[in-house]
């Protein structure tokens, strides 16, 4: 395992951390027994950074379980900015409130990093960062970061305190936020990257797995993206034949090798897994190499770029006979105009809540209807 300190603070973390996201149930069943092994295992290989949330289902209370023999040699980072129904609330109650919930679920008196979950518009950043402060001053926070950030925020946060981490998905197909950020930090606070293996797409196994949990209905797993994720696959099958590894240890070889990154967390459930994540660390590799995998991601960039725009259209000017495909082909839509910054995310929020209520049951045609025409005209306005 390899240890690097996050810029600026006293926190030494594995270059390779353990997210306990599948604790609530995302990636299919568990018991709670085999998760504190797991997380245990991780232990004994190295790992010393270990991330959760209060929306992870049972996450903190199973993570506080398993670090309670070694509590005082890891990480523990979790997360603050939601509230119990799923609102977004960074106001100074909200964050008090829920740093305590976290703080008795976790079994422990002080969290060593307290990340911002999710941007709250409603609440002046100097508010939540005052908050933040007074939590590492009262000695139940060691240091506080942000994450899932739009880059203008995340300059905010920058501007008015000092977090030590960034949290953003970073992997080899999904690197937009990594590049909009990234000259933002000026090396003052570190990137923790997660899924780095794309949920699992960036294996050898990719577009042949049926998943049956929420990754079937990933936007990286439809249409267009799906293509473009099978065609970087092949890539990093040729490079990792190469250097006697798998595809997922290359993928995770290239996220640990990228300026700026401090760590990134597997959120694996499987002790096999684990174990071939962790020996990324040791493949063969170089600068020649991540630059060689740096053009071929560049390629197939543009190249899902030029085909994004129409595929698109294609979606808002049809509809099929199936309202489960067309309420996902609409999240598609939405993750992908996001992404491009054709859209902020603030301005798609209503329009992806009225989408997301109709998931788990036949949606309403007209519904759909109705928010497929409003986000046409959003992606229209501005000529898009």
């Amino acid at each position: 395992m390899q240890y690097r300190r996050l810029p600026h603070t006293e926190l030494d973390i594995s270059s390779i951390g353990m997210g306990c996201y599948a604790a609530a149930g995302v990636y299919g069943e568990f018991t709670a027994e085999s998760f504190v092994d797991l997380l245990r295992h991780g232990y004994d290989e190295g790992v010393t950074l270990y991330d959760t949330a209060p929306t992870y289902g049972e996450g903190e209370k199973i993570l506080g379980r398993a670090v309670r023999p070694f509590r005082h040699e890891v990480v523990v980072a979790t997360k603050v900015g939601l509230t119990p129904e799923g609102a977004r609330d960074c106001s100074p109650t909200n964050i008090r409130h829920s740093c305590e919930r976290s703080l008795r679920r976790l079994d422990t008196d002080y969290i060593d990093l307290l990340q911002v979950h999710f941007d709250d518009p409603a609440t002046a950043v100097t508010d939540t960062v005052g908050a933040l402060e007074a939590l590492r001053s009262e000695g139940m926070i060691r240091e506080y970061g942000v994450g899932h950030l739009p880059a203008h925020r995340v300059q905010e946060y920058l501007a008015a305190g000092s977090p030590a981490s960034c949290l953003m998905e970073l992997n080899c197909v999904t690197r937009g936020q990594y590049r909009d950020i990234l000259p933002l930090l000026d090396g003052a606070t570190g990137i923790i990257g997660f899924s780095p293996t794309a949920r699992g797409l960036l294996a050898d196994t990719a577009g042949t797995d049926a998943c049956g949990d929420m990754r079937s209905f990933d936007p990286l797993r439809r249409g267009e993206k799906l293509r473009s994720v099978l065609r970087v696959v092949e890539g990093l099958r040729d490079v990792a034949e190469e250097v006697g590894a798998t595809p997922v240890q290359v993928a995770l070889r290239w996220t640990l090798d990228l300026p700026g990154v401090s760590a990134v967390l597997t959120g694996t459930t499987s002790g096999r897994h684990l174990r071939e994540n962790l020996a990324s660390i040791g493949i063969a590799w170089g600068e020649q190499l991540q630059q060689r995998l740096n053009r071929l991601l560049d390629r197939e960039e543009e190249r899902f770029a030029r085909e994004l725009p129409g595929e698109i259209r294609s979606i808002l000017c049809r509809t099929s006979s199936d309202r489960g495909e067309d309420l996902w082909d609409l999240v598609y839509v939405m993750e992908h105009a996001v992404n491009c910054g054709w859209v902020q995310e603030g301005d798609i929020l209503g329009l992806f809540g009225r989408l997301w209520a109709l998931r788990g049951e036949e949606a309403d045609a007209e519904e759909l209807a109705s928010i497929r025409s409003a986000l046409y005209e959003l992606l229209c306005k501005d000529g898009t």
